[in-house]
């Protein structure tokens, strides 16, 4: 099982895609710091991330970048 509820993305993958790309991963955001000496704890969720950026590389390329996150 790849995703949160199986093989497919699902609606739980999305919520809690948005929580990662917008808070871990987001440099615009000014709490990003705050992740970063917590993530390598938990290297699945680390994993589940990068494996959810990678599926919605389109969208993250070009979603607007003037709001902090």
């Amino acid at each position: 099982m790849k995703w949160m509820a199986g093989d497919k993305l699902s609606v739980a993958d999305f919520w809690v895609g948005a929580w990662y790309c917008d808070w871990v991963t987001n440099n615009n955001n000014p709490f990003k710091a705050l992740w970063d000496p917590v993530m390598p704890k938990y290297p699945n969720v680390t994993r589940w991330g990068k494996d959810f950026i990678k599926a919605n590389n389109v969208w993250l390329a070009t979603r607007p970048q003037d709001q902090p996150y």
